[in-house]
């Protein structure tokens, strides 16, 4: 769902301005599938095995098995081998191929934000970009901002901005890490690479604010140039990257330096939800295939219904039971990232002692 998000916001962002690449955010949707494979591999296993036994047992073919003398463990036995290939499968792409998606996604969606930047739709009268914030009452023909009120908030980075107030006597001033709040009568915005730079006239005010320590200003009718680097902007939020967009080798080479003891928990609990989500596959499986065994009808309407069911009010609330614990420190990460693996083996005996009261 957040992702379905990002990729609409993106789209308006792109729509809403001129000029931008509608191809940037259109490349999310297939990363967007692929993403969601992790999501998508327990409901298609879900579906093709309660569908596949579904249709056995109201065909009669199950019957005829326990007749010729096959006993449920050995009937069961094609769904446990496809949930152990299956896990198979998906472990690796957890691992290793998945992360790689998520960062082209992050990738996509910063260089929309890039583009939002360059194209301004002319009808709006605001730009927000992380700390980065930007007001006007209205354009001038050649497209300059009039009567504009730019403030920026750094987080870290070489070279949050530079400012050349364009006046003998004032020094050029560079800050890795100030907030600025600035007036103007006319501006020019460009991006120039990653560099987001303002060409003033009329500059009415400019003040830095360095944590309480310091402040200073200048006022200019002349030209007087800011330059930002968009990537100190950005940066800052940067930090707290998910464990998602790390390959689980990344992830461990991480545990092994010096973590804040919340970040090292969420990387622990990426890495074991990533080993409990494949392995959930065998238990899935097997739920699959006794919850077809015990269908009348093996249509699949009837078996998408079934497999839907159980992860909608099981499976994934399990999931979602398990991250807000372990976010809380209720539960360590393993024990957090292992509920859905519990939850789906606990089923396990209530629907093999129903599919034996119906035998």
């Amino acid at each position: 769902m957040t992702l379905l998000v990002a990729l609409g916001a993106a789209v308006r962002a792109t729509s809403t301005s001129q000029g931008a690449p509608l191809w940037v955010p259109l490349t999310l949707i297939p990363l967007l599938v692929g993403n969601a494979l992790q999501y998508l591999i327990p409901a298609t296993l879900l579906t093709a095995v309660v569908l596949t036994f579904g249709r056995m047992s109201s065909d009669g073919e199950i019957t005829a098995l326990q007749t010729a003398g096959m006993t449920p463990p050995r009937i069961l036995r094609p769904a446990f081998l496809f949930g152990i290939a299956m896990f198979l499968l998906s472990y690796p792409l957890a691992s290793s191929a998945l992360p790689g998606v998520y960062k082209k996604i992050r990738e996509i969606t910063y260089q929309v934000r890039f583009a939002a930047l360059e194209n301004t739709n002319p009808g709006a009268s605001e730009i927000h970009f992380r700390g980065l914030h930007l007001s006007w009452r209205g354009r001038a023909e050649n497209g300059d901002f009039k009567n504009l009120l730019l403030t920026h908030e750094s987080r870290s980075g070489p070279q949050a901005f530079a400012f050349d107030p364009g006046r003998k006597g004032q020094e050029v001033r560079t800050d890795p890490a100030g907030r600025m709040r600035l007036r103007a009568s006319f501006a020019k915005m460009n991006l120039d690479g990653r560099d987001l730079v303002f060409q003033f006239k009329g500059l009415r005010s400019f003040a830095v604010d360095e944590g309480g320590s310091g402040a200073w200003s200048a006022v200019n009718e002349g030209p007087a140039t800011v330059r930002i680097d968009l990537d100190s902007v950005q940066s800052g939020f940067r930090d707290n990257i998910k464990g998602d967009a790390f390959s689980s080798s990344e992830i461990r080479e991480q545990l092994r330096g010096q973590l804040e003891p919340k970040r090292k928990r969420h990387l622990r609990y990426t890495l074991w939800k990533r080993l409990f989500t494949a392995l959930s596959s065998i238990p899935l499986a097997l739920l699959g295939a006794l919850l077809g065994w015990r269908m009348r009808r093996g249509g699949i309407m009837a078996a998408f219904s079934v497999a839907l069911g159980l992860l909608i009010l099981v499976y994934f609330p399990l999931f979602h039971v398990g991250n807000s614990l372990q976010k809380t420190n209720a539960l360590s990460p393993l024990f957090a990232a292992c509920l859905p693996f519990v939850g789906m083996f606990v089923l396990l005996p209530l629907q093999i002692h129903r599919a034996r009261s119906r035998a």
